[in-house]
C-alpha cells in the first residue's frame, strides 16, 4: 500500500515545497497583517491591534483564519514557555512588539498546510470521481498552479476556503455512495467551517441540499408524511408570511430604522447609505413574505407539491446536515452574531455584491460578459497556463458527455462561484483561486482520455503509465518554473526593507511623514507617521497646510490611481500635483532581473512585492513661505 501510495506522497512533498520555498519573505501581504493581529489579539498576550492591520475585528471574513492561528501562536508559547524560550506572555508579547516575523511565519505556513492538503483532498476527489490515474495527474496539476501556489503563501481566505469547498465535494460523493446520516454531519460541519473562512461558502449549503435530492429521491416523493394533512403545518407558511410583510412594512411606514440600521451618521441621522440598507432589508423582508405565502399555497393546492416540500423539510438526514452547518458556523464565526447587523451590512453592502466601488481602483466591474473574458484571459490563464486552460475546457465537455449525478454535486460550487464573481460589482485576480483545483482535474481527465484513445491501440499498459507521467511533468512545466521565479524572488530584499533603512538614516528624527500603503514599516516612534491606503484621499494642500515634511507613494498605489482616475479623479489629482510640486528626494526602485518584471508585478498578477517606492519633500517651512517649493 505505502509503495502504492508513493507516487501520491511524492507530488505532496512537491506542492508543500513549492510553497514553502521563500515563505519567510520580508514584508507581509496586506492582509497577513489583519490575521495575525486578530491572533494576537485574542492569544496569551492580548495585544490591541494597530497600523494597517485589524482596525475592525467584526468586519473581517476570515475569522476561521484568526482561530487557528490563535492556536497555533498559543502553542508557540507554551513550547517556547517549556524550552525557556519565554520566561513569561509579557516576554512573548515584547517578541511579537518588537520583531513579529516569526509569528507571520507561523501563519505562512499554516497557509502552505491549508495548500498541499487541498492538493491531497484533490485527489480523492477525482479519483473517487474517475480513477486513481486520473487524481494523481489533477493533483500534481494543482502541485503546479502559480496562482494556488503563490496565494498559498498569504495568511488570506482563499486557499482555505477552496481546501474546506473540495472537503465538502467529497464528503457529499460519501453521501451519494452511503446515504449515511454521519457524512451529512461531516458535511454540515465543513461547510460552517468554510462560510466562516469566506462567506462565499455559502454556496456550498446548496452542494449538500442536491446531494441530499440525488440520494433520497425516492424519499422525497414519498406519500406517508404524518404532516401532509395537518391544516396548521400547511398554513404556517401563509401565516408567517403575513406577519413578515407587515412587520417589514410597519417597521418603514413607523420610521423605526434603528431597529434594522447599524449606526447613524455624526448628524444623528441615517446616511444614504444606511437608508438603502434599512430599504434593502424592508424589500427583502417583504419579498420573503410574499415567497412564503406561495409556498403555502403550492403546499395546500397541489398534493405532489406538498409531499415534496414536507419530506424536504423533515428529513432526519438533512435537518442534521443543515443543524451542523449552523453549529459549526456558530462555533467557528460567533462574531457573526454578536455583531449581526454589522456583519450583515457588510455582506450586502461591501462593493462585491451591492455597493459601489470607492475603494478600489482599476478593480471596478465591466459587466458580466467582460468579467467572464477578464478572467479567462488573465488568472485563469497566467494561474496555470493557456495549455490548462484549453485542456479544462476540452476535459469539461468530456464530463458532459459522460455526464453521472456524481458531475453535478461537483460543478455546483465551481459554476456557482464563477458566476458570482462574473456579476460582481468588483474583480480580483485570487477570486478564481476556487476554480483551480477544478481545472486541474478536467484538465487531467482531458490528457487520460486522450492517452486511453491512442495508448489502446498502440501502446502496451506499462508504456502508458510511463506516458501518463511524461505528458503531466510537461504539463506542469511552465507553472512550475513560475513559481520558482516567483520564490527565488521573495528570497532577496524588499523595496519596502530598503524605504525603511533608508528613512531611518537619512531622514531627520520627528519629521512628519505621510505613508501611502506598502511603502514600509517606518517606526512611529522615531517620526509622526500617517498610514493611508492612499496619501490621495486628501488634497496635497491638506499636507502641506498640516506641515507635513515628507510623503512616500508606491507605484502598487499611485499607478492604479491615475488609470482610473475618472472614477477616483481627487485621488489622481493628488499624485500629479505631488508629482510636479514636491521634491524628489529618493526613489527605490525594484530590480529589473527578478520575475516577475516590475512593470507587470502588480498590474498583471495583484502582487505586493518590491514596489517602486519615491520619497517626496513638500514642506521645508523656509522654502514654502518663500513660494521656492519645486
Amino acid at each position: 500500500m505505502r509503495r502504492k501510495n508513493g507516487v501520491l506522497y511524492l507530488i505532496i512533498l512537491f506542492a508543500l515545497a513549492l510553497r514553502l520555498y521563500g515563505i519567510n519573505y520580508d514584508v507581509p501581504h496586506p492582509d497577513d497583517y489583519t490575521t495575525v493581529q486578530g491572533a494576537m489579539y485574542f492569544g496569551p498576550a492580548h495585544i490591541p491591534p494597530t497600523g494597517y492591520g485589524l482596525d475592525n475585528l467584526h468586519s473581517w471574513p476570515g475569522v476561521t483564519l484568526v482561530y487557528f492561528l490563535t492556536v497555533l501562536s498559543t502553542l508557540y508559547f507554551f513550547i517556547g514557555k517549556l524550552t525557556g524560550f519565554f520566561s513569561s506572555v509579557e516576554s512573548f508579547g515584547k517578541l511579537y512588539l518588537s520583531d513579529p516575523s516569526s509569528f507571520y511565519l507561523i501563519g505562512h505556513i499554516m497557509s502552505a498546510l491549508f495548500g498541499a492538503a487541498t492538493v491531497l483532498i484533490l485527489y480523492f476527489v477525482a479519483k473517487r470521481l474517475y480513477n486513481r490515474e486520473i487524481g494523481l495527474m489533477a493533483s500534481l496539476f494543482l502541485s503546479g498552479s502559480f496562482i494556488h501556489s503563490f496565494h498559498s503563501q498569504f495568511i488570506r481566505p482563499d486557499v482555505p476556503t477552496t481546501f474546506f469547498a473540495l472537503l465538502t465535494i467529497l464528503c457529499c460523493l460519501l453521501i451519494l455512495e452511503t446515504k449515511a446520516r454521519k457524512y451529512y454531519i461531516y458535511t454540515g460541519i465543513v461547510i460552517g467551517m468554510a462560510i466562516a473562512t469566506k462567506f462565499t461558502g455559502g454556496v456550498l449549503v446548496l452542494t449538500l441540499i442536491i446531494s441530499y435530492f440525488l440520494a433520497e429521491r425516492d424519499e422525497l416523493f414519498s406519500k406517508k408524511n404524518k404532516f401532509a394533512e395537518n391544516n396548521f403545518i400547511l398554513f404556517m407558511p401563509i401565516i408567517f408570511g403575513l406577519i413578515l410583510i407587515v412587520a417589514s412594512i410597519l417597521s418603514y411606514a413607523l420610521d423605526l430604522p434603528g431597529l434594522i440600521a447599524v449606526h447613524y451618521s455624526s448628524t444623528g441621522k441615517l446616511d444614504l447609505t444606511q437608508q438603502a440598507f434599512v430599504l434593502f432589508l424592508v424589500k427583502a423582508g417583504v419579498g420573503i413574505g410574499i415567497a412564503s405565502i406561495i409556498a403555502g399555497l403550492i403546499l395546500i393546492f397541489f398534493p405532489m407539491a406538498r409531499y415534496f416540500g414536507l419530506n424536504l423539510l423533515t428529513s432526519k438526514n438533512l435537518i442534521s446536515g443543515i443543524a451542523a452547518v449552523i453549529i459549526s458556523f456558530a462555533v467557528f464565526d460567533p462574531i457573526f452574531f454578536v455583531k449581526f447587523k454589522q456583519q450583515l451590512y457588510m455582506f450586502i453592502y461591501m462593493p462585491t455584491f451591492m455597493g459601489e466601488n470607492t475603494i478600489w481602483p482599476n478593480q471596478s466591474s465591466l459587466g458580466p460578459w467582460n468579467n467572464f473574458l477578464w478572467y479567462l484571459k488573465g488568472s485563469l490563464r497566467w494561474g496555470s497556463g493557456i495549455h490548462m486552460e484549453i485542456m479544462a475546457i476540452l476535459g469539461l465537455l468530456i464530463a458532459f458527455y459522460q455526464w453521472k449525478k456524481e458531475d453535478t454535486v461537483t460543478l455546483i460550487f465551481p459554476a456557482l462561484s464563477f458566476i458570482a464573481i462574473c456579476f460582481g460589482s468588483l474583480r480580483f485576480e485570487r477570486w478564481v483561486i476556487p476554480l483551480m483545483p477544478f481545472m486541474a482535474m478536467y484538465a487531467a481527465l482531458f490528457l487520460y482520455v486522450s492517452i486511453e484513445k491512442i495508448g489502446s491501440k498502440y501502446l502496451p499498459s506499462r508504456s502508458k503509465s510511463i506516458l501518463f507521467a511524461i505528458a503531466s511533468i510537461i504539463v506542469i512545466l511552465p507553472s512550475t518554473y513560475n513559481i520558482l521565479r516567483y520564490d527565488y524572488m521573495l528570497t532577496h530584499k524588499d523595496t519596502r526593507v530598503m524605504s525603511k533603512e533608508w528613512v531611518e538614516k537619512n531622514i531627520p528624527k520627528g519629521s512628519r511623514i505621510g505613508q501611502d500603503a506598502y511603502t514600509g514599516e517606518i517606526s512611529d516612534t522615531l517620526f509622526d507617521i500617517t498610514k493611508k491606503y492612499s496619501l490621495g484621499d486628501e488634497s496635497f494642500e491638506y499636507y502641506v497646510q498640516n506641515k507635513y515634511q515628507y510623503l512616500m507613494v508606491s507605484d502598487t498605489q499611485y499607478k492604479r490611481f491615475l488609470e482610473d482616475a475618472r472614477r477616483f479623479p481627487e485621488n489622481a489629482e493628488f499624485y500629479k500635483t505631488l508629482f510636479s510640486r514636491g521634491e524628489l528626494i529618493k526613489q527605490i526602485n525594484p530590480r529589473q532581473d527578478l520575475w516577475p518584471k516590475p512593470e507587470d508585478r502588480f498590474s498583471k498578477y495583484h502582487i505586493h512585492f518590491s514596489p517602486e517606492i519615491r520619497i517626496y519633500r513638500i514642506n521645508d517651512n523656509t522654502d514654502f513661505h518663500k513660494g521656492k517649493l519645486s
